[in-house]
């Protein structure tokens, strides 16, 4: 029966005192005679590992070994190698979910929610019921002008907004505006006459999607309130996502800022009250 001899040392790659190099085979010779062979490739090998069946140098005892010793490095690396890709796949997660949570934020909860002008104008889309609180507490809106037809979004849904709206202290003003392009248009002038109580202050002013309706009603408060162009007034607004306003939004603006002066004189200095 053959031996193995072992010794131990400091391996260069694994840094752990349980690794082992094998050094060289031992075995009795068929005439009695104890003899030694030097292992020419020393080998890792770890002590809990089960013994390996000495054998002569070229024998399968030596492969044996040797596969013994790759399932052992395999299995250490496919240890390390699952905790990398354990935690890639939460960060992965992690940033999936993140994502998800603003986009639910940004474009559904609080789909175009943004300041117009500051503690005074706000803008949205139509949010669901519970946000309505939330933004009135947050601005100190008192006004939320909603700007959509009758029933557009179904009558729950108007009765819902209501009832939140008022049971947060703020006023639900239904002002549906036309989309359109002629801002000599009748219902513009109850568009303006809402616009100009200072009591109506700060606002929140939304269409359906927050995007044109709401667009053309800002674009008349800052013309006869801010003093700005038509141009001026859409090129200071987000897009959300367009290159540019849609062309019914700048015909609409260009209209009024036409018009504003000389049918609509009565609204100068209407709301320097709220900027002094």
């Amino acid at each position: 029966m053959g031996s193995a001899s072992w010794a131990r040392t400091r391996c260069p790659e694994i840094q752990h005192p349980n690794f082992l190099v094998l050094t060289h085979w031992q075995f009795t010779h068929f005439d009695g005679e104890l003899r030694t062979f030097p292992c020419t490739n020393p080998q890792l090998s770890h002590r809990e590992e089960s013994a390996i069946s000495p054998a002569l140098p070229g024998d399968s005892g030596c492969l044996r070994f040797m596969l013994s010793l790759r399932s052992c490095a395999a299995s250490t690396d496919g240890a390390m190698s699952r905790g990398k890709k354990s935690r890639l796949l939460w960060l992965v997660i992690f940033i999936i979910a993140g994502s998800g949570i603003y986009f639910y934020r940004e474009h559904t909860r609080y789909k175009h929610v943004a300041i117009h002008d500051q503690g005074l104008v706000y803008r949205s889309a139509w949010v669901e019921a519970d946000v309505y609180p939330e933004l009135i507490e947050r601005y100190q809106i008192r006004s939320v002008i909603n700007l959509c037809d009758p029933g557009e979004m179904g009558e729950e849904r108007w009765v819902e907004q209501r009832r939140a709206v008022e049971r947060a202290g703020g006023q639900l003003i239904n002002l549906p505006l036309p989309k359109t392009t002629d801002a000599s248009d009748p219902v513009i002038a109850g568009h303006v006459a809402v616009l100009s109580n200072p009591n109506n202050y700060p606002i929140l002013v939304h269409c359906q999607h927050g995007v044109t309706r709401t667009a053309m009603e800002l674009a008349m408060y800052d013309i006869l309130f801010r003093g700005m162009t038509a141009d001026q007034s859409l090129a200071a607004m987000p897009l959300f996502g367009r290159t540019e306003h849609p062309t019914p939004i700048r015909a609409f603006a260009r209209s009024f800022e036409d018009l504003s002066r000389s049918k609509f004189p009565q609204t100068a200095g209407k709301l320097d009250v709220l900027r002094r």
